[in-house]
């Protein structure tokens, strides 16, 4: 499981989460050979999305991947998210 700690006026919030970021790639053939690899070895859904057009459910999976994304705004990046149930089996 993936926790995020996020500090409040109330204190210290948690937040479950059921993705993560595996991996930002500069394209998205780079990113499909990693893939391959990755789907071997995990048993999750994974897909490959565009960091630009997804930058709502990319800053709630990891908001620090904001200052990223800033710092890069001209260049095309791409992101490999994993899903997953853990009531799967």
């Amino acid at each position: 499981m993936w926790y995020q700690y996020r500090k409040s006026p109330l204190g210290t919030v948690i937040r479950e989460s059921m993705k993560t970021i595996l991996g930002i790639y500069p394209s998205r053939e780079e990113a499909i050979d990693k893939i391959a690899i990755l789907s071997e070895k995990i048993m999750a859904n994974i897909k490959i999305v565009d960091i630009k057009q997804n930058l709502y459910e990319i800053l709630s999976i990891d908001p620090d991947l904001g200052d990223f994304i800033w710092k890069n705004i001209d260049k095309s990046y791409i992101a490999v998210i994993a899903t997953w149930d853990p009531l799967d089996k």
